[in-house]
């Protein structure tokens, strides 16, 4: 793991085949920004139901979406501090 990106990895889905920790965390490295000095990123990934429960609590749209993000200030609209950027992403996987 990078000393500068850590990610905690919640899988809450009963579905298979999904990337493993090892693909989130590359791809979560390759996005950050060189000026950011470390971050911290929540990832949870959840079934249909529990992400359709999230939009419509959080956002007030009553279906599932693929993702959904938060940012760690967000209530008092300022954005976290270069050397803290912080995130919680929720994907919802779908079964069709």
């Amino acid at each position: 793991m990078s000393p500068r990106l850590e990610i905690c990895h919640q899988i809450e889905s009963t579905s298979t085949g999904l990337p493993s920790t090892a693909q989130f965390q590359a791809w979560a490295e390759a996005a950050l920004q060189p000026d950011v000095a470390t971050a911290e990123i929540t990832l949870r990934i959840v079934d249909t139901a529990e992400g359709q429960q999230l939009n419509r609590d959080y956002r007030g749209k009553d279906y599932a979406t693929n993702v959904l993000t938060f940012t760690f200030n967000d209530d008092d609209g300022m954005p976290p501090p270069p050397a803290c950027h912080s995130w919680a992403i929720l994907c919802s996987v779908h079964r069709w």
